[in-house]
């Protein structure tokens, strides 16, 4: 997985909006076979900087990045805006930030003690957004009856005996 740093991508924002105002804030791209995954990252002290910064940066990179500078589909839905906090925040606004489905995917890592440097934000990010795994279930499959008669030999003989009837089923169960 191999994210850039595209200093040119917040150059050109430059021409829309003054966003020397965001001083640490850089675009991190990853490259995939026909479109880019965009990753906005700024360094923030703390709260108090993130609650200032937060919507705004987000309002300027949905009208001056997503809708006038991305021209496919896949782009605009594939933005995150990462903030990385030298100091603890609130899990209320962590939350908050996390859960604003606008314009950008957001993430918020706290207490992080210092400014990161460009391989720690990359390890950082490609695991947090792009390395997963995914395993395939190794247990055998068993039908739900036999598994029914081993465990639940009750209710096993209550749904054969109901033989479809979901009303005498749910009557017989009552009344067990």
């Amino acid at each position: 997985m191999q994210l850039i740093k595209s200093e040119n991508t917040i150059t050109s924002l430059m021409q829309f909006e003054d966003f020397s105002f965001y001083k640490e804030l850089h675009c991190w791209i990853k490259d995939e076979r026909d479109y880019n995954i965009y990753v906005f990252v700024i360094q923030l002290k703390g709260e108090s900087e993130l609650m200032k910064i937060k919507d705004d940066l987000r309002d300027c990179l949905a009208i001056y990045f997503q809708s006038q500078t991305l021209d496919k589909d896949v782009e605009r839905w594939n933005i995150y805006q990462v903030f990385f906090v030298e100091e603890q925040i609130s899990k209320d606004l962590k939350l908050q930030i996390e859960q604003d489905k606008f314009a950008t995917r957001k993430l918020v890592f706290d207490n992080i003690g210092k400014k990161l440097n460009d391989v720690e934000i990359e390890n950082k990010l490609g695991f947090a957004i792009f390395d997963f795994e995914l395993s395939s279930n190794t247990k055998t499959k068993k039908p739900l009856e036999k598994l029914l008669e081993r465990k639940e030999l009750d209710l096993f003989h209550s749904i054969e005996e109901a033989n479809g009837d979901i009303d005498k089923l749910l009557k017989k169960v009552e009344n067990e």
